[in-house]
């Protein structure tokens, strides 16, 4: 499969996430394989409980999810088994087959303390879209083919061709996960899932050489030539155009709100946040 390929953590979880980002990454537990027609899987992962609902067969039963997990709205009828970390009382009385887990919010000492309990479980990137696309496999091939990696991925693939700008000059962007405000601007890095996605689409992302979204601050950013800024928020952007007046961005009415759930979260629905990232970027 091509390796061309392209964070709704709430704006509240990147702290968590920047301070564990640096922890060695817990190895999925290698108990015996799944031999029944129907699956079991616990997911407290947001995205992943959005790929499962919109992309598995119906032979995957989805038995639990995390706080955070509310989309489509079929979600919000599992029961909660997960909010900052796994409720493993629950998750012994549910006896899923699978749990499914973000490598980057949920610690080694929570994946070790589910391993003892001797439940099988598969971490997703979060941050690599290499490892984003091995994961989804993983996760089909544990299913049985329940879940539709490789369709899903062959779909991504295809908006990305289908939309690539064809500007001789690359598109400057910037992505705020929050609407910021004063000592409180995370920008996406190059590495993240978002900026493989921008460079797929013949635009340049401006922001750190990292794999997650990093604090900056606005004197940095006034420094940069950045055309278009898209941000992660339902609210008015009037603070961005006033403090960021000079970029070309703002002169030219290019910042572009975008659902949360949408931008933030790797779900169900990659191709349709290509489309709007790409429209909003020929805008």
């Amino acid at each position: 499969m091509r390796n061309k390929f392209i964070s709704k953590f709430l704006s509240t979880l990147l702290l968590i996430i920047t301070l564990i980002s640096c922890q060695k990454e817990p190895v999925n537990n290698p108990i015996a394989p799944i031999d029944r027609v129907t699956i079991r899987v616990a997911s407290i992962n947001p995205g992943i409980t959005e790929l499962l609902l919109l992309h598995s067969h119906k032979n995957l039963n989805i038995v639990g999810r995390s706080e955070w997990c509310d989309y489509p709205k079929e979600a919000k009828k599992i029961p909660i088994i997960s909010n900052l970390k796994p409720n493993y009382e629950k998750l012994l009385e549910m006896k899923p087959d699978i749990i499914l887990y973000d490598k980057m919010l949920h610690s080694i000492t929570d994946i070790q303390k589910l391993h003892q309990l001797n439940f099988k479980t598969i971490g997703v990137s979060s941050n690599d879209y290499q490892q984003f696309e091995q994961d989804l496999l993983t996760i089909e091939k544990e299913t049985l083919g329940n879940f539709k990696a490789k369709k899903y991925l062959s779909h991504i693939y295809s908006s990305l061709e289908k939309f690539k700008l064809n500007d001789e000059k690359k598109i400057r962007v910037c992505i705020f996960s929050e609407l910021p405000t004063m000592g409180n601007n995370y920008i996406a890095g190059k590495n993240t899932f978002l900026g493989k996605m921008i460079a797929e689409l013949g635009a340049e992302l401006v922001g750190p050489n990292s794999n997650q979204f990093e604090l900056t601050s606005l004197e940095y950013l006034l420094t940069k030539d950045i055309d278009t800024i898209l941000v992660a928020t339902k609210q008015p952007i009037k603070y961005i155009k006033d403090t960021l007046n000079i970029l070309p961005a703002v002169k030219n009415n290019c910042i572009h709100k975008i659902d949360p759930d949408l931008l933030l979260r790797l779900g169900g629905r990659i191709p349709d946040l290509i489309i709007e990232i790409a429209d909003k970027l020929k805008s």
